[in-house]
């Protein structure tokens, strides 16, 4: 039996596991000496976060599988439908840096099926001006927040040893 011999070979896996590998190799008809496993026919399905990432992309950014799997997606799921059209429509918003669109955006995901829109739109609520002065200002605080993150990993990183000379020094040597 094939498992036992690759069980003396140092194999650790099941019975099962070994029969479900070589379950395609018995629908073939090959010569006894052809060991290679036939080709997949079948794509391999796309993990959720690389579909998340396919329905936020202009399609023109994507590969033609990728394009023919989120097409097909969103003909057959309402929600994947959705969340793309909120998505790209938030995307636009912050490309164009049009206020004008903040509100009908925050009132369509407000009224959204997808909770996750919900809860983030009512975020947004929370922070209003905000949100809206950061479509309208040209400054942005996406330096300091980065400089801010990088010395909290520093110092999340020194297990509790961080007094201000360490730490200066992490910062310093890091730069």
């Amino acid at each position: 039996m094939l498992w036992e011999e690759l069980t003396a070979l140092g194999f650790h896996g099941s019975k099962r596991a070994v029969r479900e590998y070589v379950s395609d190799w018995r629908k073939t008809s090959r010569a006894a000496t052809d060991l290679a496993p036939p080709a997949r026919s079948l794509p391999l399905r796309p993990s959720s976060q690389q579909v998340r990432w396919w329905l936020t992309l202009p399609e023109t950014e994507l590969e033609p599988s990728q394009r023919r799997f989120v097409a097909r997606l969103v003909e057959t799921c309402p929600a994947a439908r959705e969340g793309q059209r909120l998505t790209r429509s938030f995307v636009n918003l912050f490309e164009t840096r049009d206020p004008a669109q903040l509100v009908p955006w925050l009132e369509d995901a407000e009224a959204s099926a997808m909770a996750s829109f919900r809860d983030f739109a009512i975020g947004l609520r929370r922070d209003f001006e905000a949100v809206r002065a950061s479509l309208t200002s040209p400054w942005s605080n996406g330096q300091t927040e980065g400089q801010v993150t990088k010395v909290k990993l520093l110092k999340r990183q020194m297990y509790g040893r961080a007094s201000l000379h360490l730490l200066r020094q992490r910062l310093l040597c890091s730069a």
